[in-house]
């Protein structure tokens, strides 16, 4: 693993002071992979600050377009967005705010029957999973996904002014109105900058 760059240490200086993280743990951020599923009012903040904590790479996956109704909760997007494909501007937003983060963005809703064999390989980069999405077929979806392939996730659930979270045990599927954080991989710390990410979202997306 390469020493931080003097831009890095500047950068990413009030992550390296906190003890939690240090010099080593912000190399691991450095070099780590979310995907976020949903790119609407949960996914938004989380894509905004993963990228900021300088995240290696973020797959950011959803289906739908900017509308005029999304603007007063979906942080990434302005009115010159609306009728746009969400995650390519989201992509572009995130490079924005940092450059160095790798963005891959996949204009598609998560199914099953798109994924290529088992979903093995497309899972197999992933330390960490955050579950945005708004409908409840693809929440139990991301969950059974998760504890089939081990990648960590953390799932919130939002509506109206209030918002759920609660920690769920490795490899149990979580309900939509959990938020699970499993850390089954060798980067527990990735999920919990992530779940806290995604925990400070209160509006529904």
């Amino acid at each position: 693993m390469s020493p931080l760059t003097d831009e890095q240490l500047d950068r990413y200086a009030r992550h390296i002071v906190l003890r939690d993280i240090g010099g080593a743990g912000q190399k691991k951020i450095l070099d780590a992979h979310v995907l976020v599923v949903g790119a609407g009012g949960i996914g938004c903040p989380a894509i905004q600050y993963l990228a900021a904590a300088g995240i290696g790479a973020l797959t950011i996956m959803d289906d739908d377009v900017v509308s005029l109704s999304n603007l007063q909760r979906q942080v990434l997007f302005g009115e010159k967005d609306v009728g746009k494909a969400k995650v390519e501007v989201a992509k572009v937003a995130a490079q924005r705010i940092n450059p160095d983060v790798e963005i891959i963005s996949l204009n598609q809703r998560l199914s099953s029957e798109k994924l290529p064999g088992d979903g093995e390989e497309f899972f197999a980069p992933f330390d960490a999973i955050i579950d945005g999405s708004d409908n409840y077929q693809t929440r139990l979806l991301v969950s059974d996904l998760s504890v089939k392939h081990h990648v960590p996730l953390v799932s919130r659930r939002s509506g109206s002014s209030r918002g759920s979270s609660a920690p769920s045990a490795a490899g149990k599927r979580t309900s939509p109105a959990t938020a699970a954080l499993w850390a089954t991989r060798s980067t527990p710390m990735i999920a919990t900058i992530a779940a806290k990410l995604a925990c400070s979202a209160r509006w529904s997306g």
